[in-house]
């Protein structure tokens, strides 16, 4: 998933019985979607989370917030899928702040 894509999936989150897949893959924005879906999708991807990413440093610095200071790339060689794994690191913050 690329930067833009995932800055897209963030528009879905305040809508999400309102988006549709499109038959092509991704999210359907075209004219049959919801102006409202659109707005979002468009906005999160251009607009809004561009500007709160560099407010924060960028996309690493916003991540490393809650703990995670690797990348998948760092564990490409690992055949145990860990991407799947929760970094102690993130166990341990929200133990902390939620219990």
């Amino acid at each position: 998933m690329s930067e833009y894509q995932s800055a897209q999936l963030m528009g879905v989150l305040p809508l999400p019985g309102l988006v549709r897949r499109d038959p092509g893959g991704g999210i359907d924005l075209s004219g049959n979607a919801p102006p409202k879906v659109r707005d979002l999708v468009n906005g999160a991807a251009n607009a809004w989370l561009p500007s709160q990413l560099e407010g924060l440093g960028g996309w690493e610095a916003a991540v490393a917030t809650v703990g995670i200071t690797d990348t998948a790339a760092d564990h490409a060689d690992q055949q145990d899928n860990s991407c799947s794994t929760m970094p102690q690191s993130v166990k341990d913050r929200l133990a902390t702040e939620f219990g």
